[in-house]
């Protein structure tokens, strides 16, 4: 049996207890709880709709009220302390298929744009009030700094230059703001100064805005990522 699926027969079974007998019901649960918080901090049940029926249903009986809080920080705390640090919180607010597939959309626009330096339809996918720290730490306020900053750079350093898209994870942040963390493979490039920065890996950190045509860019921060630490990363590195 799924593990979701017992969470979901203690849930019933307090909810008949608190009809036959309130004052059993409550003394009932309180030694389930235990096991509740067991399973719902177990991998195979760390879903967040699981924990919300769990939850309304004991809110739904008088009686078992005061188990709603205990139930809240029991379940709260038992997973943050059983998560490894590669786990994804059950708690993270969903995000709909739809507007996933739409900031995945913004992504692959930003990545076509560059490829074609087409800077018209870069600025298309920013917010007016956009802010953008560059890969060293060049820091641009306002979507026409930003698109400036980029027209002289696509004029320049980067008139040949392409980037493939690696990876893309995304995240709510809440209503119509959303966490995108892209990966990419960007050619080398030669830099104002004569240095040649060889082909490797980028990582953008995009705040986007839902706005009525599209998902656009509010933020962006980019960093390279560099191999030779990535070999020592005590969270990512394989060994």
């Amino acid at each position: 049996m799924h593990e979701s699926q017992k969470v979901r027969i203690f849930v019933a079974e307090s909810s008949s207890q608190s009809r036959i007998d309130s004052g059993l019901a409550c003394r009932w649960l309180s030694k389930r709880i235990t096991e509740l918080t067991k399973f719902c901090t177990q991998s195979a049940c760390r879903d967040e709709t699981a924990y919300r029926e769990a939850k309304m249903t004991i809110k739904s009986s008088k009686c078992l009220k005061p188990f709603l809080i205990l139930f809240s920080l029991t379940i709260w705390g038992q997973i943050s302390n059983a998560q490894s640090p590669k786990a994804k919180s059950a708690f993270t607010e969903s995000i709909s298929t739809e507007d996933e597939n739409a900031i995945r959309k913004t992504v692959a626009g930003v990545e076509e744009a560059w490829n074609t330096h087409d800077m018209k339809a870069y600025g298309d996918l920013l917010t007016e009030d956009v802010q953008w720290v560059n890969v060293v730490g060049m820091q641009w306020r306002g979507h026409k700094a930003v698109l400036y900053a980029h027209i002289a750079f696509h004029k320049t350093i980067f008139k040949d230059h392409q980037v493939k898209t690696d990876t893309v994870e995304i995240r709510s942040l809440g209503s119509g703001i959303a966490l995108a963390v892209v990966t990419t493979t960007n050619d080398q490039f030669t830099t104002p100064d004569g240095s040649v920065v060889p082909k490797m890996q980028y990582r953008q950190t995009y705040v986007l805005r839902e706005s009525s045509d599209a998902w656009k860019i509010t933020h962006c921060h980019n960093v390279p990522v560099d191999p030779i630490a990535a070999k020592f990363d005590p969270v990512n590195a394989t060994h």
